[in-house]
């Protein structure tokens, strides 16, 4: 919306920056807590001593990651 009202002439080149620096920063934030969460549930199914229920997990993701344990 900052780039169309830049066009417009309604806002600065500063804002426009500003308003990418924020969404890239909420992006970041965002992978870091998905890292953080499926760290947390690799670690907590191998304590479980279920490793192999992990790959279910991420079978059903809307993301797709490699597989780390198999059979």
């Amino acid at each position: 919306m900052r780039q169309l009202g830049l066009q417009e002439g309604v806002n600065t080149p500063i804002e426009v920056v500003q308003a990418q620096t924020q969404s890239l920063k909420a992006r970041t934030e965002q992978a870091q807590a998905a890292n953080s969460y499926v760290q947390s549930l690799a670690a907590l199914m191998q304590s479980c001593g279920t490793p192999l229920a992990f790959n279910a997990y991420l079978n059903a993701a809307d993301i797709r990651l490699p597989t780390l344990y198999t059979e």
